[in-house]
């Protein structure tokens, strides 16, 4: 990471969701990128950032070392938001894992205080729905980010209770009002289709089965 090096565009689309002058939790920071361009962009003062491993903990120091934000940044090594003690941060941002992992994570722990949830998931997005709607976060915003030929989305959520899910969180009100919701629809099925018909010709009954019916019957709807 240089001076000259912006975020990707998925890491860009999660710091525009994180309010100005929060406390803010990375968890799961890699390389500490978030912070440090939420600092130098004037967004944040200063934020915890967190990885289970120390490798990425170890770069990410390095980084903060290299834009003079060591003191700013607080590097804790812990598995997921028990990086967080309750009331410490009032926003965190989880992002660059799969979507599976996530909801598992929010199933363990969240501190009481968090006011934001803003989660980027790799894959799956449907088991952080469902987890943020057991765990009483409501999705009040998505959107859906083009990168290298992927389609990504970041989920911003806050305390509530969230309407029940018609379509078992594969969909949100938020996801359908997305200018490039058909786009991303199109996108998913393509990646889905393979391992759907092959579990459907084996008579299995999976996730990504359901997932690939209703996405079939949404797009539909729209052509």
């Amino acid at each position: 990471m240089n001076k000259n090096t912006p975020l990707s565009p998925r890491l860009k689309s999660a710091a525009s969701f994180v309010p100005r002058d929060c406390r803010l939790a990375d968890i799961g920071t890699d390389h500490a990128r978030l912070p440090i361009y939420l600092i130098k962009n004037g967004t944040i003062e200063n934020a915890i950032a967190s990885d289970i491993a120390d490798g990425p903990l170890e770069k990410a120091a390095e980084n903060l070392k290299y834009y003079g934000l060591t003191d700013y940044v607080l590097l804790r090594k812990a598995d997921g938001l028990h990086a967080v003690s309750d009331y410490e941060a009032d926003c965190a941002v989880i992002a660059g894992m799969g979507g599976e992992l996530i909801s598992h994570l929010l199933k363990k722990y969240i501190p009481k205080g968090l006011k934001k949830l803003i989660i980027q998931p790799m894959t799956d997005a449907y088991f952080v729905r469902r987890a943020l709607s057991k765990c009483g976060f409501k999705i009040v915003s998505e959107n859906i980010v083009p990168e290298r030929n992927k389609m990504y989305i970041i989920i911003c959520a806050e305390p509530g209770k969230a309407a029940p899910f018609n379509d078992m969180g594969y969909f949100s009100p938020q996801l359908k009002k997305h200018p490039l919701y058909k786009d991303y629809l199109a996108y998913r099925l393509k990646l889905i289709e393979k391992s759907a018909v092959q579990a459907i010709n084996a008579g299995a009954e999976t996730d990504t089965v359901k997932e690939y019916l209703l996405l079939k019957k949404e797009y539909k709807k729209m052509l």
